[in-house]
């Protein structure tokens, strides 16, 4: 069996130039990204890190923790882990939801892999499912079972923790040969730290940090649209809603994230919300280390 493989550390050799030029460009783009527009912001990484790795559609998403891993199966969740909301465009939505099809069956194997790469959380890990080889059989699993019901050659896939109940997911496709390789997996390990703010403005987005309880999809629409300034009565025409519903669902966002107003409310995106200016690192020459093997 062909095991997913974590990666934790630079590959040797260094960056191609324009690989160097590549990361430079996203790392600009990611520090002008404006910090109250979180879905914009992950809509635009998506697209760069489709061009990077050659992909066939990015998606960012979260993994949230339900309590102790039990082996009590559930639906939709994986050794007490299920997946939070996904953002991603339109010609990957397809694929999004059959990968989250197969977590709501009961009918796979919660395989040794998929255990130890949940038990990693806590720590940023970078796999690919087919090991750099293109020649490797598919794995068994959870990833064998998405790999061959998505069609897909090979999906690399970065876990960013955001605090020990969350995790950021950033995730791309490749549809056909080559698979990922080493050098691809240094640029996505570089890539996650400045990353990082975009996920964690999202995830507050969604009511998973800073809030008592995950937002709805309707408090997540409203939160969208409170943080662009604009009127009540301006989102409430937006949403298709009475100005007094909206204002109750106001309120109610207020109380998940334990303000009074929307200043109060968006000072938790504009307070240390913007990434720091990018650096880019410097090209390494001789021989690294080598990436670890094995989860």
């Amino acid at each position: 069996m062909c095991a997913v493989e974590p990666f934790f550390g630079p590959v040797p050799g260094p960056l191609s130039p324009r690989a160097e030029q590549q990361l430079a460009a996203v790392l600009e783009g990611l520090a002008l990204q404006p910090p109250g527009d979180p879905y914009r912001a992950c809509r635009w990484l998506m697209a760069q890190m489709d061009q990077v790795f050659h992909g066939v559609g990015a998606s960012v998403g979260f993994a949230v923790r339900h309590g102790e891993e039990t082996t009590t199966r559930a639906p939709g969740r994986v050794f007490g882990w299920s997946p939070g909301l996904f953002v991603h465009g339109d010609e990957v939505a397809h694929r999004v939801e059959m990968t989250l099809d197969i977590l709501r069956q009961r009918d796979f194997v919660e395989d040794d892999v998929t255990r130890d790469r949940m038990r990693a959380a806590g720590r940023v890990r970078v796999y690919v499912c087919r090991g750099y080889n293109q020649h490797s059989p598919l794995p068994d699993g959870l990833e064998g079972a998405i790999l061959r019901r998505l069609r897909l050659a090979d999906r690399m896939t970065v876990h960013i923790p955001l605090a020990p109940h969350v995790e950021g997911v950033l995730m791309v496709d490749r549809k056909r040969a080559p698979v990922f390789s080493p050098q691809d997996a240094w640029l996505a390990f570089t890539l996650q730290r400045y990353a990082v703010a975009c996920l964690r403005s999202l995830a507050r987005a969604c009511g998973y940090l800073d809030a008592v309880a995950p937002l709805t999809p309707r408090e997540r629409d409203v939160v969208r649209l409170l943080l662009t300034g604009q009127r009540e009565r301006d989102v409430a025409h937006a949403l298709g809603m009475t100005p007094s519903a909206l204002h109750e669902r106001v309120k109610e966002v207020y109380g998940k994230f334990q303000v009074t107003s929307r200043p109060e409310l968006m000072a938790l995106w504009l307070t240390g919300a913007a990434p720091r200016p990018p650096e880019v690192p410097p090209r390494r020459r001789g021989a690294g280390r080598k990436p670890a093997h094995g989860a």
